[in-house]
């Protein structure tokens, strides 16, 4: 991984991209100890929610996706790698925060959402990212979706909160409207909560 002082650009090519995100630096996280913080993930709530659950063949869904502390205190979350479903981001340049989600073309499940390749939301190409930097762990503030990154030298304050907007998907080089179906929606975070809403596009004209 390229450092957080680098003033190197990279290049990324993946499915998932647009703009960057920029990050307050903090100082060092502080050290908190058992009364005051706590090191289980349950108390994390990942939740996504959509403009609409029905829509027609040209019209945009939204997706609100959003990663709270439910405790009353901090909560200490190392760096982890256990997501749910594979292939889960948000968008270009944005690899920094720790959830995803992905649109799978058909009506899923928990127990069948493997079975299935999410859809290419973002063209394939090369992408101008700014240096990203290595997390080593997450400081969930009490109660709120705001959260300190600490890479080991300088430490980034983030709201966990993400707003996305599709008409539609990629095949190859070649952007496709949604068309009539039913569309699953899954956000997943890397410590593998999971979560599943659905819409359905349809042509109707009235």
């Amino acid at each position: 991984m390229i450092g957080a002082g680098s003033l190197i650009t990279y290049f990324v090519v993946l499915h998932y991209f647009s703009s960057v995100y920029t990050s307050i630096p903090l100082r060092k996280i502080p050290y908190y100890d058992s009364t005051n913080s706590t090191d289980s993930t349950s108390f994390l709530n990942l939740s996504i929610s959509t403009n609409t659950t029905s829509l027609k063949i040209g019209q945009a869904i939204g997706i609100d996706v959003r990663l709270n502390n439910t405790s009353s205190k901090v909560l200490i979350a190392n760096h982890s790698d256990n997501w749910s479903l594979k292939g889960l981001g948000l968008k270009p340049c944005d690899d920094e925060m720790p959830f995803g989600i992905a649109i799978l073309q058909g009506n899923y499940l928990q127990n069948n959402i493997t079975t299935s390749k999410p859809l290419s939301l973002y063209q394939n190409g090369t992408y101008h990212c700014q240096a990203i930097f290595s997390i080593k762990s997450y400081a969930f503030q009490p109660l709120t979706d705001m959260a300190m990154f600490e890479d080991g030298s300088i430490n980034h304050s983030y709201e966990l909160m993400r707003h996305l907007s599709f008409y539609g998907y990629f095949v190859g080089d070649q952007f496709q409207q949604f068309l009539s179906g039913t569309y699953t929606v899954i956000g997943g975070d890397e410590w593998g909560h999971i979560v599943i809403r659905h819409f359905v596009v349809s042509n109707s004209t009235s």
